[in-house]
């Protein structure tokens, strides 16, 4: 199954927004954030997973991720049995 891929930069740059002075541009942002969690959201519910895409993120820390969680699944999987 391809799972959802949400990009993390809009979400970046609208708390980097956070620091505006008009209450209009707040409110802005605010429904602007409203907006993209309830993509995440309604994919958490529908499907249960999703990818995000951060670019801050280097391949080799993605890597590394995976395999501790593959690690955890089967250290998990094993205590099972």
């Amino acid at each position: 199954m391809e799972l959802p891929v949400i990009d993390l930069e809009p979400y970046l740059k609208i708390t980097s927004q956070l620091g505006g002075d008009s209450a209009k541009a707040v409110t802005d942002i605010e429904v602007g954030f409203g907006k993209l969690c309830g993509e995440v959201s309604c994919v958490l519910k529908e499907i249960g997973a999703l990818q995000v895409n951060d670019l801050r993120c280097l391949a080799e820390d993605n890597d590394w991720f995976l395999n501790m969680m593959e690690k955890k699944l089967v250290l998990r999987i094993k205590s099972m049995a």
